[in-house]
């Protein structure tokens, strides 16, 4: 008689995801505080601006716990309404009037401000006309044109 014996041996590794930081808040945000990137499952509330234009509760941004994408901004609670819009953007086409390639020139008339139906252009400085994606992101962190508030 033969006698053999087999012994099998398994195991198991597991390993956890990395897991990174939310990048920083959109820096459009009329807010102050939570600059920085956030952790993951870390939560910081920021104050919004002291102005009528933007409503008042304070906004609470949070990366999830199990944040896997290192490219992801934070989510964020709270309510962001904006309460103020210039008034009466021109209704014809925007169309270049420079004809050298890689200039723009363009006409864009707009109203003051209006709040709530009126105009009130209290706290408002002046205006900013800035250049934008498809997606309207900002190109560039510096308006192409300004204007100051007609008295």
């Amino acid at each position: 008689t033969t006698v053999s014996s087999t012994t099998t041996t398994s195991s198991t590794t597991t390993t956890s995801p990395r897991l990174y930081n939310c990048r920083s808040r959109c820096s459009r945000f009329p807010v102050t505080g939570c600059d920085s990137a956030l952790p993951s499952g870390g939560q910081c509330t920021a104050a919004k601006l002291d102005t009528h234009c933007v409503s008042s509760e304070p906004l609470t941004f949070m990366c999830p716990t199990w944040n896997v994408n290192p490219l992801r901004g934070p989510n964020m609670m709270g309510e962001y309404r904006l309460l103020c819009q210039v008034c009466g953007l021109a209704p014809w086409p925007l169309v270049d009037l420079d004809p050298r390639q890689g200039w723009l020139q363009l006409d864009v008339q707009f109203g003051p401000n209006m709040y709530e139906g009126q105009v009130l252009e209290d706290g408002i400085s002046g205006y900013a006309v800035f250049m934008t994606d498809q997606s309207g992101r900002r190109l560039g962190g510096q308006p192409v044109a300004t204007g100051n508030v007609q008295q």
